[in-house]
């Protein structure tokens, strides 16, 4: 959870984990879901 200095807040939920990719979904404090999607794959 990161939690600005305006108070808004996001919150990270990893969706899918393996030994080569990460994926993240947030929602933030306005209560939009999985409008983004964060993919970190590893090189």
């Amino acid at each position: 959870m990161v939690t600005y200095t305006n108070n808004e807040i996001e919150q990270y939920n990893i969706s899918k984990l393996t030994d080569d990719s990460l994926e993240l979904n947030f929602v933030t404090a306005a209560g939009i879901r999985g409008i983004a999607k964060v993919s970190c794959v590893k090189i």
